[in-house]
């Protein structure tokens, strides 16, 4: 769809630690911000989101202060 961005979550520590699509989707989800879609790579070590456009600045910026900043 046109209105749909894509967000990957990328990282080596991801494997076997459930906890951290928790995380991801809680921190989205305080914000306001609908997931419409959900994916995982094959190694487990990215997931792979689509949102509206319209949030997809803020996703990021949710995600990067959740687990970079």
């Amino acid at each position: 769809p046109k209105d749909l961005a894509i967000v990957a979550a990328v990282g080596r520590r991801m494997v076997n630690r459930p906890e951290i699509p928790g995380r991801i989707f809680s921190a989205l989800g305080r914000e306001g911000i609908n997931i419409r879609m959900i994916s995982q790579g094959p190694r487990e070590e990215t997931i792979i989101l689509g949102v509206d456009n319209a949030d997809f600045a803020k996703a990021v910026r949710v995600l990067y202060n959740s687990f970079v900043k």
